[in-house]
C-alpha cells in the first residue's frame, strides 16, 4: 500500500506498480519566494518608491467564497469543497470538506468524507494560493495525513486549478474548483467523461428494425477495431463490406451515429503520440516507471492538440469511441511500440484511466488559461520595483504548477519573464540608484550603497552592461563622497593620539576603530588616504616607543610574555612592514632564544651542566664526569621525565612531561612532584647506579589533544583510565622502586625507559609509513 490508506484526509489509495520516490514538496520555496516577495513590497512603499498599479495589480480576482470540484486520487474520484475568506495583506483561511463524488465497489473499501481547516496566503497579482492544512474538523476512521495545496485562479473563466502536495505520494494530486453557482455543472460534465455510459444494446423501447440497425453497427464497429491475423485481411473486408451492404439496405438512419466514427489512421496515432519524446527527448520509455511516464503523458489529451489528431476531445467521445481507439493500439502494436501505455484511457477507469486522464485535461485547461494571461501582462508592467516583486511571486506560483505541462511551456513562460524582466531592468535600477543616492547618509547609508550591488543582483543579472557601469560608478561616487564625510573627523583624531608607547596603544585603538566601522568598505579611496595618513604616523610613535618596548621583551622571563608584548603594541596591519616594527620583532626573537635557552638549562642540574662544554651547550663531556657522584633526587626525577618522554614525548620542565599514548595516537601529562632516595650502589661494568627509590607521580590528560578531542566518549573514557592510573600511582608512592640510572651525554636518564620509547618511536614510525602506502 506504500504507506496511504483509503480514508485519508485526500483519500489517497497507491498504485501496486507504484515505485517511485515522491519528490520533496516545494511548499517551503514557495512561501519563501512569496513571503520575500511580500517583503519587498513592503519594502519599496515604506522607502517611498512610487507606485503605480499594473494591470496584474488592479486584478480584483478573489478566491473568497465557496468552491466546489473534484480530484482523482486511486481509485477514487472524490469531490470537494473550498470555503475560503481573505483579509487585508493577503492572509487566507477556510475549510476543506471532501467526500466520494461517487459510489463505486472498490476492493479498497468506500471511500469517507471528512474537512478541516486550512490557512495560507493569496496574491491577487499572481492570482496564486498556497494553503497549508489545520486542525480536523469531522475526522474519518483511519484518517491519514494532510497536505499543503497550491493553487491558482484563472480570472477569465473563473475556476481554480491546484495540487495536493503528499509527501509521500509519487506524483502530485490535481485538483479543479468552480464556483458553487457553475460547479454542478463541472462535476456532472467530468463524472460523465470519467464514467461514460456503457455501449448500447437492445432496448425494448426500439423497433425490431432499430434493433437489428444497432446490432449490425455494433459488429461492424467490432470488425473494424478488432486485429486480424496475418493472411486474413481480404476475408475480414469482405465481411465488413456484407456488413455495410446490409446496414445501407436498411430504411430509417442510423440509431447511434457515432458508432460509425473510426479512430485515426495509425500515421496519426503515432504523430498523436510522439510529442512525447519530442517534448522530453531524455525520457526512456522502455526504462522508466510508469508513474513519471504517466504525469507528462497527460498533456497529450489536451483539448486543442487531442482534438486536431481525433477530431473531437476525450471529453466528447462516447464508450464506443474510446474502445475502438483501444482496439487500435491494439491492431498496431508493433507501428505503436513503445507507446502502448497509451491505450490505458481509452479502456480502464483507474489511474491513467478516464477519471484520472479528464481531471487532468481540465486542470490543465485552467492552469494554461491562468499562466497564458500573466504572459500577456508581462508587457505592460510598468518600470517600477513592485513589478520585480510581482514577477518573483509569479514565477514561485509557475515553479508549483508549470512543471506537470510540457517543458516547452514552462520555456515560453520562463522566456516571457526573463524578456520583461531585461525590458524592466535599466529604469527600474535607476529608480532604484537615484533614490538610494539622494537618501544615503551617515555610517548606515554609506553601508547601504557598499551592498547596493549584492542587494540588486536579482535585477542586475537582467541589466545591460553598459547601465550596470554607469549605475555603479554614480553609486561609488557617492559612497566615496559619504565616506570622506564620516572619516574626517577620524583623520582629525589623529593629532590627539599622543607620543611614544601612549600613541602606541592608542594607533592600535585608533585603527581597530576604523576596521570596525569601515569593515565594508576598508578599499575605497577614502580609507585608504585615511589609513596612509596613519601608516605614517605610526611610524614616527613607534619609533619613539622602541626603547620602552624593548625594555619590557628583556623583563619578560617566558615565551608567552614576549608574544603578549608583540600583540599588545604591533597590532596594526602596516607594522608588518615597518621597519621599526622589523627591529622589534628581531628583538624579541633574541629575547626568545634566550628564554628557551634558560628553560633548557633549568631541565638540567648543576652537576650536568658542570660537565656541558662548550658552558650551557646541553651537551655533557663525559670524560669530565666523576664515577663516585651519586644521581641525587632532583636528577633522579628528570631521568624518570626523560625516560618516559623518551621518543615521541617531551620534557615542558623540570617536574612535567608529555607521553605519548598508543602509538602517538593521544597524549597525557605525567607531573612528578617528589622523589625520594634510598640505598645505592654502582655497578662498574654497566657503568651505572642501582638506586632505590619512591616517586609520587601524577597524570592528567592535555587541554588539546588530536585523538581525545576527535569524540566527548573517547576524552570520558581516557580520563576514567587516568583516574584509575593516578589512584594506583598514589597507592604506590609509598612503595620502593629499583631502577637502573646512567648518565648519558643529554643528562640522567633510565637505559629501560630509553629503549621502550625508542622501540615506541620506531614502531610508530613504522606504521605512519605503512599507512602513507596504503
Amino acid at each position: 500500500m506504500n504507506g496511504f490508506n483509503k480514508s485519508l484526509a485526500a483519500p489517497i489509495q497507491s498504485k501496486p506498480e507504484s515505485h517511485t520516490r515522491r519528490k520533496p514538496p516545494r511548499s517551503a520555496i514557495i512561501v519563501g519566494l512569496l513571503f520575500g516577495a511580500f517583503a519587498a513590497l513592503t519594502a519599496a512603499q515604506e522607502t517611498g518608491m512610487p507606485s503605480k498599479v499594473s494591470r496584474a495589480a488592479a486584478d480584483t480576482s478573489s478566491v473568497s467564497g465557496t468552491w466546489k470540484g473534484v480530484y482523482f486520487i486511486y481509485p477514487n474520484l472524490m469531490g470537494m469543497e473550498l470555503n475560503l475568506s481573505t483579509t487585508s495583506g493577503g492572509a487566507i483561511s477556510g475549510i476543506l470538506k471532501y467526500y466520494p463524488a461517487v459510489k463505486l465497489r472498490s476492493a479498497f473499501g468506500d471511500p469517507k468524507q471528512g474537512s478541516y481547516r486550512l490557512s495560507g496566503q493569496y496574491d491577487e497579482r499572481s492570482r496564486s494560493f498556497l494553503l497549508t492544512p489545520g486542525a480536523w474538523i469531522e475526522k474519518p476512521d483511519m484518517a491519514g495525513a494532510v497536505a499543503p495545496i497550491a493553487g491558482v485562479l484563472d480570472a477569465r473563466a473563473n475556476e481554480v486549478a491546484g495540487i495536493f502536495e503528499f509527501p509521500s505520494a509519487p506524483n502530485p494530486v490535481f485538483f479543479i474548483l468552480a464556483p458553487e453557482t457553475g460547479a454542478d455543472k463541472l462535476i456532472a460534465e467530468i463524472t460523465g467523461s470519467a464514467y461514460p455510459a456503457p455501449l448500447p444494446r437492445q432496448s425494448p423501447n426500439l423497433s425490431r428494425q432499430d434493433n437489428v440497425r444497432l446490432a449490425l453497427q455494433r459488429q461492424l464497429e467490432q470488425i473494424k477495431s478488432m486485429p486480424h491475423p496475418p493472411g486474413s485481411e481480404q476475408s475480414y473486408k469482405a465481411l465488413q463490406e456484407s456488413l455495410e451492404k446490409r446496414l445501407a439496405a436498411l430504411p430509417g438512419g442510423d440509431v447511434n451515429p457515432t458508432v460509425t466514427w473510426a479512430p485515426p489512421p495509425v500515421d496519426r496515432l503515432l504523430d498523436w503520440a510522439s510529442r512525447l519524446k519530442q517534448e522530453m527527448p531524455a525520457l526512456d520509455l522502455r526504462n522508466t516507471v510508469m508513474e513519471k511516464i504517466y504525469l507528462p503523458a497527460r498533456n497529450l489529451f489536451a483539448d486543442d492538440y487531442f482534438k486536431d489528431h481525433f477530431g473531437l476531445t476525450y471529453e466528447e467521445m462516447d464508450t464506443a469511441q474510446r474502445k475502438a481507439v483501444a482496439g487500435a493500439f491494439s491492431q498496431h502494436g508493433r507501428e505503436l511500440f513503445g507507446y502502448d501505455f497509451l491505450a490505458r484511457p481509452f479502456q480502464n477507469a483507474g489511474d491513467f484511466g478516464a477519471p484520472d486522464i479528464t481531471v487532468s485535461i481540465r486542470w490543465q485547461g485552467i492552469v494554461r488559461s491562468w499562466a497564458r494571461d500573466l504572459q500577456t501582462s508581462f508587457p505592460a508592467m510598468p518600470a517600477e520595483v513592485n513589478s520585480f516583486s510581482e514577477m518573483n511571486v509569479a514565477e514561485a506560483a509557475a515553479n508549483t504548477e508549470l512543471p506537470f505541462l510540457w517543458p516547452s511551456e514552462k520555456e515560453k513562460f520562463n522566456s516571457a519573464l526573463t524578456g520583461a524582466r531585461t525590458r524592466l531592468a535599466d529604469p527600474v535600477l535607476t529608480l532604484l540608484a537615484d533614490q538610494l543616492i539622494t537618501t544615503a547618509n551617515g555610517n548606515a547609508g554609506a553601508r547601504e550603497l557598499a551592498a547596493w550591488r549584492a542587494r540588486q543582483m536579482n535585477i542586475l543579472q537582467y541589466a545591460s552592461t553598459t547601465e550596470q557601469a554607469k549605475l555603479q560608478q554614480r553609486i561609488d561616487a557617492r559612497l566615496d563622497q559619504v565616506l570622506g564625510q564620516l572619516v574626517a573627523s577620524d583623520v582629525r583624531s589623529l593629532a590627539t593620539l599622543g607620543h611614544g608607547i601612549d600613541a602606541v596603544v592608542a594607533g592600535n585603538r585608533w585603527y581597530q576603530q576604523v576596521e570596525k566601522s569601515y569593515d565594508f568598505a576598508l578599499t575605497r579611496p577614502p580609507i585608504l588616504v585615511a589609513i596612509r595618513q596613519f601608516d605614517q604616523d605610526r611610524a614616527k610613535n613607534l619609533t619613539e616607543a622602541k626603547p620602552a618596548i624593548i625594555a619590557q621583551l628583556d623583563a619578560a622571563a617566558q615565551d608567552a610574555q614576549v608574544k603578549s608584548i608583540l600583540d599588545n603594541y604591533l597590532r596594526c596591519p602596516s607594522d608588518s612592514a615597518s621597519e621599526v616594527a622589523a627591529a622589534i620583532r628581531q628583538h624579541a626573537d633574541q629575547r626568545l632564544a634566550v628564554i628557551q635557552h634558560q628553560q633548557l638549562l633549568g631541565l638540567f642540574s648543576d652537576y650536568e651542566k658542570s660537565l656541558m662544554i662548550p658552558p650551557e651547550s646541553g651537551h655533557l663531556n663525559l670524560s669530565r664526569a666523576d664515577t663516585k657522584h651519586i644521581p641525587q633526587p632532583e636528577e633522579l626525577r628528570l631521568a624518570l621525565l626523560r625516560g618516559m618522554a623518551f621518543g615521541t614525548g617531551k620534557v615542558l620542565g623540570p617536574h612535567t612531561a608529555k607521553v605519548s599514548t598508543l602509538f602517538g595516537g593521544g597524549s597525557m601529562i605525567v607531573t612528578i612532584s617528589d622523589t625520594k632516595k634510598g640505598r645505592y650502589a654502582y655497578v662498574t661494568e654497566r657503568q651505572s647506579w642501582m638506586v632505590l627509590y619512591q616517586v609520587d607521580m601524577h597524570f592528567s590528560l592535555p587541554d588539546h589533544d588530536a585523538l581525545w578531542d576527535a569524540d566527548p566518549n573517547l576524552r570520558r573514557g581516557a580520563q576514567m583510565a587516568v583516574d584509575t592510573v593516578n589512584a594506583t600511582a598514589a597507592l604506590l608512592s609509598q612503595e620502593d622502586n629499583i631502577q637502573e640510572f646512567r648518565l648519558y651525554d643529554d643528562g640522567w636518564g633510565v637505559p629501560d625507559l630509553r629503549q621502550q620509547g625508542a622501540a615506541g618511536a620506531g614502531l610508530e614510525a613504522l606504521l605512519k609509513g605503512m599507512m602513507k602506502q596504503r
